[in-house]
This record gives C-alpha cells, structure tokens and sequence, in this order.
C-alpha cells in the first residue's frame, strides 16, 4: 500500500487499546485456536460462536474484571460450565476492597460458576486447538480459554514522534496535550490525572476518554479547556449484581500517604415491609480527621449505580461526610428509604471516627 502524506496544524491521536494476551505456553500459540479475547464487536462474536458449538461446554476466564466476570456469566448462560481465574486474590483489584470483593466471589459461586482466584494460569495445552488449561496443580478440560486481563495501550504511533511514555501510556498534560506541541492524546493510551489530587493514575473508560476527546477538541481547534482529570467512576452489573465504585481504595488511599479510614454500612434500599427490598452494600474511603470523601464503593441488586455517581459527585465538590449527613435525598417507599444508606453511611461514618457534631455558628431566624 502507497503512503500518503497529510499536513496538519492539531493532530489527536485517538489509536486506543489492545487486548493482552499472559505469556504462557500455549496462549499465543492457540489464539484463534481457542483462545478469544473480547475488545470488538467481531472478536465477541467469534466468542459467540465457539459457546454455541462447543463440544466439551467447558471454559476457562483469565481474568477477575469486568469484562471476564460479565462474560462467565453470559457463557454460564449458553450452557457452559465456567471457572475464573486470576493471580489475585479478589476481583477488581484497582476498584474494591477485599471486602467487597468477597461479596462478588459469593455472588458467582451462587451462579454456578467455579471461582479460581490467588490461582493464576501456567498452561494452556493443545495442538490444533485448546484441550485444557494448568491452574496450579489442576488441569481443567476445556475448549475455550478467554483472556480478559487487561489493555495495553496502542502508543506506537505516539512514540515514533516523539511523544513520552510512562509506564507504557502516553502523558498528556491537563489540556490532553503530549509532550509533542499540537499534538493531542486522548483515550485508552493516555496517562491521565486523579481529580482529587493530581497523582498520575491509568484510566480505560468511555465515559473519561469520552470527556478527553471533548478537551482535545477543543484545544486542537484553537480554544483552552482543561480536562478536569479521572476519578474512574465504573459500574458494572454481573449476573443481576450492580458493582460500581469511584475515587481510590482504601489501600490505594493509604499508599499515597492519606490518613485513611474506610466506613462499611449493609442496609435495604427500600423499607423493609416493601415487596421485593434488596440490601446493598456500601463502603466510604474518607480523611480520618475530616471525613473527606476519597472514594466509595457499592454492591447490590439494586441502586448501586446511581449512588455511585452521587459519592463521585460529592468527591468533585471536596464534600465531606457532614455534607452527606446534610444532603436531602428524595423518598418514596416502593422506591427508596427515608433515611438513604448513603445518609445511613455517613452517620455511622462521623460516630466511628469520633466526628463532633457540625457547630452552629449562626443562629438566625427566616426572614
């Protein structure tokens, strides 16, 4: 194929993400043998079809995020038996505590599906396709192994001009500017920034790459806008099981030198005499002599989601969990509580942390 030049005066680069494939004797040698991954329309329906002529109805997750725990939940669906397994010992691990994370594990066992963690893979064995996998000191019998343990971000093209690279992104300053002058990153291959305080984090959403490509645009085009940064805001639902969470773990928080508590509440979403009220739990990473919000995380089968995005919001506004105790939460009893866990959370949260009630320091009559 004949190269084109094309001159420019911004250019936004937009390559994305690739699947990794561990290496492990046997995984790259059977990719399409067996081996799938799910980053496209065309790969998942490859997947699709395998489920649905698999001989052996057996398979085999490699990887304990998203994207593995919602497919061993639809391949459990078509009929397959599924185990997960990932060297870790609790799913999510840049996302949830470990006691969160103990929530999710039930969860699957309830589902039927086998749960493997703190057991990596070693092997995949085949020939002319996969015949099973080596987890440990079991061999497991299968015909489908997906991978699903991350992204690694397409910074060729990047690199090949000169952009910088730290640890295997793009860096992006708050105008999603490279190191390259007019030239923007946005996306999957970009080393972005926390909105709470600045630390360089990885960030793989829509929802943030969405916002960037937005800021780029801009910029590229002759205006000045800032990103405002990532707070990695994710929800998922696995299984009917909404598992959302934004801002840092509790571990993450104490790693980066915050004086950090965590705050656990398990409470019903509705009144309890309401037909159909399920409990979710929730879980509030805050400054232990301010009760700053610095992150949250919720499971359950229902409102997780929207709770989420309220605690990201309190997280953008530097709100505190006196600023929970004060919100005022809508209530209708087929739909919520009177006193949400949310308010339920902070309560407990300002109790545990010896947090003095808010001073009045006015004292006033309405006018």
């Amino acid at each position: 194929m004949k190269r084109r030049s094309c001159k420019y005066d911004s250019l936004i680069l937009a390559t994305g993400a690739s699947p990794v494939n561990l290496p492990v004797p046997g995984a790259k040698e059977l990719v399409g043998k067996g081996v799938h991954f799910v980053s496209d329309i065309e790969n998942a329906g490859a997947l699709l079809d395998a489920a649905k002529s698999s001989v052996k109805k057996s398979a085999v997750i490699v990887g304990g995020g998203a994207t593995g725990l919602e497919v061993a939940v639809g391949l459990k669906k078509l009929g397959v038996d599924v185990a997960v397994t990932k060297r870790t010992p609790h799913p999510f691990p840049r996302n949830l505590d470990p006691t969160m994370g103990k929530i999710i594990v039930e969860h699957l066992e309830k589902l039927g599906i086998r749960v493997l963690f703190g057991k990596g893979i070693d092997r995949i064995n085949g020939t002319q396709k996969v015949e099973s996998v080596k987890v440990a000191e079991e061999t497991i019998e299968c015909d489908i192994v997906v991978m699903a343990v991350g992204m690694r971000g397409n910074t060729k093209l990047a690199e090949s001009i000169g952009a910088k690279i730290e640890k295997g992104l793009v860096l992006v300053n708050n105008r999603m500017e490279t190191t390259v002058k007019d030239v923007y990153a946005v996306g999957d291959l970009v080393r972005t920034y926390s909105r709470i305080d600045g630390t360089p984090i990885t960030m793989q959403l829509a929802t943030s790459a969405y916002r960037q490509g937005m800021t780029a645009g801009i910029n590229a085009a002759g205006g000045n806008t800032p990103y405002p940064g990532a707070l990695n805001t994710f929800l998922v639902c696995v299984g009917g099981l909404e598992i959302a969470s934004t801002g840092y773990f509790l571990d993450m928080a104490k790693g980066l030198g915050y004086d950090a508590k965590a705050v656990s509440t398990r409470r019903e979403v509705k009144p309890h005499y309401m037909p159909g009220a399920k409990e979710i739990n929730l879980r509030v990473i805050v400054g232990a002599k301010d009760g700053k919000i610095l992150g949250a995380q919720a499971v359950g089968e229902q409102g997780a989601g929207w709770r989420i995005n309220l605690l990201a919001l309190a997280i953008h506004g530097n709100m505190t969990l006196y600023d929970l105790m004060d919100a005022e939460l809508s209530y209708n009893p087929p739909i919520s509580q009177m006193y949400d866990p949310i308010s339920q959370v902070a309560e407990i949260g300002l109790k545990r942390l010896r947090l003095g009630p808010k001073k009045c320091d006015k004292v006033f009559f309405c006018k």
